[in-house]
Formats: structure tokens, sequence, C-alpha cells
């Protein structure tokens, strides 16, 4: 199931990044302020305020001992990841391909640094320190 989550995962963060160029090209400048780009700012709004519960219950006890009760930081680890994921697909698509703004530019650049690196960590960094492992065995 590993390897499929991560295939999973490959395939959308591949596709996000894929995206953000494609709205390079093409511009709508009222697309969020419309209907459907609210609904999309407010979900991924709603998905980004959500990944705190992680953070939160890995560094408070109180808080972990409550959320532990409900579900596993196993699970939440997860949950983490793919609201994450989604969230930030979500907010490109809310841009409504519009790169006007120095502070939009630098909101979409911060957020697909914060997802990349969230999937390195998530992702590469154990297959990086299992192989270092093998190498000084």
């Amino acid at each position: 199931m590993r390897e499929r989550a991560r295939l999973i995962v490959d395939v959308v963060l591949a596709s996000l990044l894929l995206l953000v160029p494609a709205f390079l090209l093409h511009s709508d400048p009222r697309f969020a302020g419309s209907l459907a780009g609210f609904a999309l700012g407010t979900s991924a709004a709603t998905l980004m305020v959500l990944l705190l519960i992680y953070p939160l219950a890995k560094y408070s006890r109180s808080f972990k001992a409550l959320v532990t009760r409900l579900v596993s930081m196993k699970a939440l680890l997860g949950f983490h990841v793919y609201a994450g994921i989604a969230a930030s697909f979500l907010a490109v698509l809310h841009s409504g391909h519009k790169y006007e703004s120095p502070i939009g530019i630098a909101l979409i650049a911060s957020m697909l640094v914060v997802v990349v690196t969230g999937f390195v960590g998530r992702y590469y960094l154990p297959q990086t320190a299992t192989e270092i492992r093998e190498q000084q065995a």
C-alpha cells in the first residue's frame, strides 16, 4: 500500500507542478472573485487550517492525548499529507491563473515550496536514510 500511496502522491504533485506553468499561458482576472473561485479558496483555506492539527498533536502532549483517542498519529499524518496536497491544488486553481500581484506570486511560490519540501521529507528522506545505513553496513 505504501508504494501505491507514493504513486498517487507523485501523480498529484506532478500535475500540480505542471499546472502552474499552464496557468501562465491563460488568465482570467475575475475567476478568483467568482462563486467557483470563492468555493475553491474557502475549501483550500479550510484544509490548510485543518493541517495544523498534526503539528499541534505532535508537539503538545495534552492535545495529543485528546486527539489520539479519536485517531492515530499515523492516520493524522496521512491526512496532513493528502490534505496539504489537495489544499495546494485548490489554492492554485483559486488563483484564477492570475499572477499579476507580487504578493500573490510570492504566496503561490512559497506554498509550492512547502508542498515540495513536505513531499521530500515524507517520502525521500526515509529512503535516503535507509540507503545510507545499507552503505555503512
